[in-house]
């Protein structure tokens, strides 16, 4: 998903998905999980880059749950629900 020479503090990324089923509803839970390599990555991580990934990661969940329920691809203009997504 990504290229490790674009993001050079990054040390991995891994993301997990499981779907149940919650009686008339279905529910998709998605874990997403990253390492900094360095000190620097640390640091910038806890003071910026975190907020960033947990808004994108929303998005992201948020944007399935809008194709899947509407049948319609997600772009810029889609206006998503984020309260949807529960952390």
């Amino acid at each position: 998903m990504f290229d490790p020479k674009n993001l050079p503090m990054m040390l991995g990324m891994q993301a997990y998905f499981e779907i149940s089923d919650q009686g008339n509803k279905t529910a998709l839970k998605a874990i997403f999980e990253y390492g900094m390599s360095n000190a620097v990555g640390d640091f910038l991580n806890s003071v910026k880059m975190r907020k960033m990934n947990i808004k994108s990661w929303e998005q992201f969940l948020a944007g399935i749950k809008y194709n899947v329920e509407n049948d319609e691809n997600v772009d810029q203009k889609t206006i998503l629900d984020l309260m949807s997504v529960q952390e």
